[in-house]
């Protein structure tokens, strides 16, 4: 088995041309490390898949999608910056309406 630097991450591919096999290794995620904020990897297979980074954080992909559920219940940037847009067209539009009527 040759270790190879694919377009996804590590794999491990058969020297053998008929035998094809293939098994990956890692993969760059656009997951986000918290410390260095560096692309993580995702290491491993099956339950024990676990994030990991240059820097040294670690993270199993468990708690991982359980930290990201509890994100996605606060508010976003963008959804912030929408409402904040909303209301800034609401006061223009009393504010215009209150000049104009004095």
């Amino acid at each position: 088995m040759l270790e190879v630097n694919g377009k996804k991450g590590k794999m491990l591919i058969c020297e053998d041309r008929e035998c094809n096999t293939r098994k990956t290794i890692s993969q760059v995620t656009n997951s986000r490390c918290p410390n260095c904020h560096k692309k993580l990897e995702l290491r491993g297979e099956g339950e024990g898949r676990i994030f990991t980074c240059s820097c040294g954080y670690r993270e199993k992909l468990s708690s991982f999608n359980k930290r990201k559920q509890e994100e996605k219940q606060k508010a976003s940037k963008k959804d912030v910056n929408q409402y904040f847009k909303k209301i800034k067209i609401k006061i223009k539009r009393h504010l215009i309406i209150h000049l104009q009527k004095h």
